[in-house]
C-alpha cells in the first residue's frame, strides 16, 4: 500500500531549528506528512532523489507572483 504521493529521498534537508541533516521527506496531498531518517520508497507513488541537493520543506519562493 502506499502511504505517500511523493518521496524525496536522501536530500540534505535545512531546518532552522535543527540545522542541516541527511532525511527523507513524505508528502500527502498537498502537506509534509513524515520526516524520518528513512522511508522506503515502495510507499511512494512517485519518488526523487535528492542525494547532494539541499531541501527546504515548507520553504516559499519568494520570487514568483
Amino acid at each position: 500500500m502506499l502511504g505517500y504521493d511523493l518521496v524525496i529521498k536522501g536530500g540534505s534537508v535545512v531546518d532552522p531549528a535543527t540545522g542541516v541533516h541527511k532525511a527523507d521527506i513524505g508528502i500527502r496531498g498537498e502537506k509534509i506528512a513524515a520526516l524520518a531518517e528513512t522511508i522506503s520508497a515502495s510507499e511512494g507513488a512517485q519518488v526523487v532523489d535528492a542525494t547532494n541537493r539541499y531541501v527546504f520543506p515548507g520553504a516559499i519562493d519568494s520570487t514568483t507572483t
